[in-house]
């Protein structure tokens, strides 16, 4: 009676749901991009429950009709285009195999051939399938990172169908004249992330997280004694220890937002080498002003006015001139190409 009555009403999928509740259509049924879950009737409250009691977080983190939220629907969609082309194909293959073997033994027997076809694959069998594939996947790639010269790594932030946050480590690599870009890897990240926590893998934003719960970190230690303890209580009270964990924290802050500029999809090689240049820039002042108000440098700064004697920078100043030397080496080139670069720039 329920059937009859959803097809008098001649409830479709509305296209709209995809945007606002992350949903899309499988077999005729409204199916959740996010989890792969259906609902059975094609309703918006039906749509809209699921959505809200089984995705609360969504609404604020990849918020509908947004940037980010479009962003994380795009990948949504292109990551269960691909399951499906994935089944398909692997459902092909081992029917196709199968249909073979059977016309092989049972050539004047259509009845029991047509049976054969119409048996659908287990779900441990597709399974089994995928991860065979994944695998010559993952061995092609770990070849072609073995036999290129260089490759550069970059990490970003996604979710899986039961929206676990997890890693996705991508590689870039020049081999056999044409660059490639492939996922290396993907890591589940067990505890609760955000974004921020993301940004917090470079050195950068950990060694500035550690400078900022010091003091929680000392306490700590005092509390728990030990050998071990009292060591690193050592070095957490030495002036010395302190000066250079101060610069430290601020010059790999600013390493940090040359990483940042670096990144990010569609970047062209002129950019980045206007990034690297105006960063070898920024190493000369930054040079002087260790020698001056060091206004670049704002938690050595508190360390600097916090103290009545004079602090000593010189290793500050030196460690300027290895990063200089270690920017120079790492985009050395660069230096090949400059003429290109200055014309088209």
């Amino acid at each position: 009676m329920a059937q009859i009555l959803v097809e008098r009403e001649n409830r479709r999928f509305n296209p709209d749901w995809t945007t606002q509740f992350f949903f899309h259509e499988v077999k005729g049924k409204p199916t959740c991009l996010i989890c792969n879950s259906s609902v059975a009737i094609n309703k918006v409250a039906n749509v809209k429950r699921h959505y809200t009691q089984n995705h609360p977080d969504y609404d604020g983190r990849f918020t509908p009709g947004t940037a980010r939220g479009q962003e994380q629907l795009d990948r949504l969609t292109r990551q269960a285009n691909g399951q499906m082309a994935m089944m398909r194909g692997a459902t092909s293959l081992q029917q196709r195999a199968a249909t073979a073997a059977v016309q092989a033994l049972y050539p004047e027997k259509p009845d029991i051939q047509q049976a054969v076809q119409s048996v659908p694959l287990s779900r441990n069998t597709c399974a089994r399938r995928i991860k065979v594939i994944a695998n010559h996947i993952t061995e092609g790639v770990i070849y072609d990172l073995n036999m290129c010269e260089s490759f550069s790594v970059a990490v970003d932030e996604s979710t899986d169908v039961n929206d676990v946050a997890q890693l996705s480590v991508f590689v870039r690599y020049y081999l056999n004249s044409k660059f490639s870009e492939d996922l290396a890897a993907v890591i589940p990240l067990t505890e609760r992330t955000t974004g921020k926590k993301i940004r917090w893998l470079s050195k950068g934003k950990a060694l500035q997280r550690v400078w900022t719960v010091r003091q929680h970190i000392e306490q700590f230690l005092s509390e728990i004694g030990g050998d071990a303890a009292e060591r690193f209580l050592e070095i957490l009270r030495s002036e010395h220890s302190l000066r250079d964990m101060d610069f430290l924290t601020d010059i790999l802050a600013h390493l940090n937002d040359l990483n940042l500029e670096l990144q990010g999809e569609g970047r062209n090689v002129v950019e980045l080498w206007l990034a690297v240049t105006s960063f070898k820039d920024k190493l000369h002042c930054f040079y002087e002003d260790i020698n001056s108000d060091i206004n670049h440098f704002p938690i050595t700064t508190e360390f600097v006015n916090g103290r009545d004697d004079v602090v000593n920078l010189t290793p500050a100043r030196a460690f300027l001139v290895d990063v200089f030397l270690e920017v120079e080496h790492c985009f050395a080139g660069l230096d090949s190409i400059i003429g290109i670069i200055e014309l088209v720039a």
